[in-house]
């Protein structure tokens, strides 16, 4: 990204779609907590690239899918983490994949908007 480019930064928010039925009002409280972060950051003068919000397995996959992530890639990716960070023996192997794989997928997305920083959030109820 050029020096002179507006930053763009991408966002998505984090619920589990289960607990829309539990607890009224919860999703769109989250979707407003997303809104006031899509809303700060542009007033930094940054463009937001909103993804919405991932609920369930089905949007999860549907991202997935557009951000085609090879064994290769999730390969290079462990080397880096264990290059990077401590890595606690005691974290399971598919976690280490899973967020192998959804690292990869992010990186993707960033490069793929042209993206200067990504914001995510996890709200719990």
């Amino acid at each position: 990204m050029s020096n002179n480019a507006q930053a763009r930064t991408g966002l998505f928010g984090v619920g589990l779609e289960t607990y829309w039925a539990q607890f009224t009002g919860l999703k769109e409280k989250l979707l407003g907590y997303q809104e006031r972060v899509r809303t700060g950051i542009e007033s930094c003068g940054a463009a937001v690239v909103d993804a919405g919000l991932v609920d369930n397995p089905a949007v999860a996959d549907e991202i997935g899918e557009r951000q085609l992530v090879t064994a290769g890639e999730v390969s290079a990716k462990l080397l880096e983490f264990h290059d990077t960070f401590d890595v606690a023996p005691e974290c399971e192997e598919t976690e280490l994949d899973r967020a192998a794989r959804t690292a990869v997928a992010l990186d993707k997305l960033a490069a793929g908007h042209d993206l200067g920083s990504m914001a995510y959030y996890y709200c719990h109820g």
